[in-house]
């Protein structure tokens, strides 16, 4: 980034709001881990006989879903955060991993639309905003990009 280049507005509210729910899913996945280790003491047998799926499933595998789970949801909440702390310091590596978790997000929005379409259509409009400002051009040469033309007459 150049020194005399100020972060947009844009990236500072991405930025924070990528650290802000990337805390959050740390937590949730700690939180899930957790749940999942204790599943086995919180459950009584009497629980477990009304639901099919947990009569099913031995309890240990119950442990062992709800652990992955709780693991891909930290690590999710960790990408994020460090992608929000390099969007703020104007790294090229967190433009690009925003990019390409901005696309994961329209693929999603897609999936959406076949359960609850007013959640894919916003998932879509929001993903297509966001792809739309990460390559103004003012954003771009803040990440280092590309040049802006101003800066070619200096």
């Amino acid at each position: 980034m150049s020194t005399l280049q100020k972060r947009p507005l844009g990236i500072t509210v991405l930025g924070v709001l990528s650290q802000v729910v990337g805390v959050i899913f740390a937590f949730s996945g700690v939180s899930i881990i957790l749940l999942g280790m204790a599943a086995p003491f919180l459950l009584s047998d009497e629980m477990i006989m009304q639901n099919e799926l947990l009569m099913a499933m031995p309890i240990g595998m119950t442990t062992m879903l709800f652990s992955l789970a709780g693991i891909i949801i930290f690590g999710i909440g960790i990408f994020s955060i460090i992608v929000g702390i390099g969007l703020m310091k104007a790294k090229k590596w967190a433009w690009t991993l925003e990019v390409i978790s901005t696309f994961i997000s329209l693929g999603i929005g897609v999936f959406y639309l076949i359960d609850d379409i007013v959640s894919g259509i916003l998932t879509l409009i929001l993903s297509a905003l966001i792809l739309y400002y990460l390559y103004r051009p003012n954003v771009k040469a803040y990440f280092g990009k590309t040049v802006l033309n101003q800066q070619l007459d200096n």
